[in-house]
């Protein structure tokens, strides 16, 4: 393989993509030239070179604005996220903008998303405009972008420049679904499972969720696993190996670091629940979990103090915890320290935790 300047070798599929790019390029292509350009600024798939990246940047930028000027949407759009990224040009929201909307005029499918992006977060420097936000991200999903579809159905979800419309939200969410754009995978996968927006749909929903999953979504498997582990609605063919998927969606997230699946994850352990029983191995999770933040995990970290499970029992630790989590807003834990007599007062402050010890124990007496 050859190396790129950094030492690393060089992709032989990067250099495929840069050597397209360059053929292309060399065609006349305004959208290739930009395109070679960021691969050479970059150093992808070639030898950095940032001196002949600005040779391309500028044909391209040059290309677009004579397309441009021919009423070309696609190049009017395209020279937006020029001026937009600072690509090939000094960077410029209000000229992005103007172009943005130029396109938008022109018909062009994608822009209108571009603009309601403008307007909900940084409009002029000021605070988002969501009923001008609302308005372009409406054009653009009766346009079919699926990206817009999917904000239009977020604003329609939680009331972002018009009033909460579950039913709307529901709408646009599977349009846009339907078209792979996954985080309307998991907006609508939440609303059906819930029942919001329209009549509950269970086998529906997991199957967005496992689609959005295959498309390696981050969220999609703490979600999945979250589902199973808590076993409400779970369909009839399901039941029989929930335990197991619940450890097989928890697992995999818990793998991609997500804090959230530690605690579940680490009860699937200690309970044998799905996978063989091991409650040191679930106490070292649950204490990760904890230690990330998570309250679930820290309620739960208590519970194994206070019952020795998975590690040596230990009430000062529990009360510890449980303090803790109270102090940040924690009902389940507060509640547990007022039915041992403690009170407000005990939590106001947030408690010194001790050090925790690294313990062979496998006690496994005890429920919770």
């Amino acid at each position: 393989m050859t190396e790129s300047p950094n030492k690393k070798p060089i992709d032989p599929e990067e250099q495929a993509c840069y050597e397209t790019a360059l053929r292309r390029a060399r065609e006349g292509d305004p959208a290739a030239q930009l395109e070679a350009g960021r691969l050479l600024y970059d150093g992808v798939g070639v030898k950095r070179n940032r001196g002949e990246a600005a040779r391309w940047f500028e044909k391209g930028v040059n290309g677009l604005k004579k397309k441009a000027d021919a009423g070309d949407a696609d190049a009017v759009y395209q020279l937006a996220h020029c001026y937009a990224d600072g690509t090939g040009v000094l960077r410029d929201d209000n000229e992005a903008v103007r172009l943005y909307r130029k396109a938008a005029d022109l018909g062009h499918p994608l822009a209108p998303y571009f603009l309601g992006l403008h307007y909900d977060w940084h409009s002029n420097g000021e605070r988002g405009d969501h009923a001008q936000a609302l308005s372009w991200y409406r054009i653009g999903a009766e346009r079919g972008d699926p990206c817009a579809q999917e904000r239009l159905g977020f604003c329609c979800e939680i009331g972002n420049g018009c009033p909460q419309d579950l039913v709307q939200a529901r709408m646009w969410y599977m349009k846009a679904a339907e078209q792979g754009e996954i985080l309307a995978m998991i907006h609508a996968a939440e609303l059906l499972l819930d029942g919001r927006g329209g009549e509950k749909n269970v086998p529906e929903g997991l199957r967005l969720l496992r689609r959005a999953a295959e498309e390696d979504d981050q969220e999609a498997p703490i979600r999945l696993g979250l589902f199973y582990f808590r076993g409400k609605d779970v369909p009839a063919e399901d039941l029989p190996r929930a335990d197991e998927l619940a450890f097989q969606w928890l697992d995999r997230a818990a793998a991609q670091f997500d804090e959230t699946a530690y605690a579940p994850l680490g009860k699937l352990y200690i309970e044998g629940r799905g996978v063989e029983k091991d409650p040191p191995r679930g106490y070292s999770l649950v204490l990760d979990g904890a230690f990330e933040g998570d309250p679930y995990a820290q309620v739960l970290l208590g519970r194994l103090y206070e019952e020795g499970l998975g590690t040596e029992p230990s009430r000062e630790k529990a009360v510890e915890w449980w303090k803790y989590a109270a102090h940040n807003g924690s009902a389940e834990a507060q509640s547990l320290l007022k039915e041992r007599g403690f009170s407000e007062t005990d939590w106001a402050e947030p408690p010194r935790l001790s050090d925790e010890e690294d313990d062979d124990d496998d006690t496994e007496s005890g429920t919770f």
